[in-house]
């Protein structure tokens, strides 16, 4: 292999990787680290585990304390790419907040809660702040509404989400 050709599989080697990267968008933009905290960001960025739950039996009635479940590593990435993007967030809701859904976000011991209306489509990201002490940071999410709602279909399909 002659210098040229290493040149070459090396470049494609590198714009793969940063490729890759991008894809998972494991960085989040500005506003949105801004907005989720520190812990939540490292806990996204590297997740190690997913579990979730509906707060609607399939009756229509609503539970306080459902039991979470495991979902499969690609919730946990898709919800990511969600959150890191500044543009799922605004700063007001409409309604009142009544809980749809919940996913649980692990990164070894350390977890971050996202808690979702979509009546009134607002998020709740539950994770400790810099001192330890629990932070709920609430926000609009009307502009993912459809991203956050196809997700949570597929994370319990043929039960009510709403």
């Amino acid at each position: 292999m002659n210098f040229r050709t290493l040149g070459y599989s090396t470049l494609t080697l590198i714009v793969a990787m940063v490729s890759a990267g991008c894809a998972s968008n494991s960085n989040p933009d500005m506003s949105a680290s801004n907005f989720l905290g520190l812990q939540a960001v490292n806990v996204l960025s590297n997740p190690s585990r997913v579990e979730g739950w509906n707060y609607r039996a399939p009756d229509g009635t609503s539970y306080s304390e459902p039991a979470p479940h495991a979902l499969d590593m690609s919730f946990a990435m898709e919800l990511r790419g969600i959150l890191f993007d500044e543009n799922t967030y605004t700063k007001t809701s409409n309604g009142t907040y009544h809980r749809s859904v919940g996913f649980r976000i692990w990164r070894g011991h350390q977890s971050v809660d996202v808690l979702l209306s979509f009546g009134n489509d607002t998020i709740i990201i539950k994770s400790l702040g810099p001192s330890g002490a629990p932070v709920a940071q609430t926000a609009s999410c009307a502009n993912a509404h459809d991203k956050l709602l196809a997700l949570a279909k597929r994370a319990f399909p043929g039960q009510d989400v709403r």
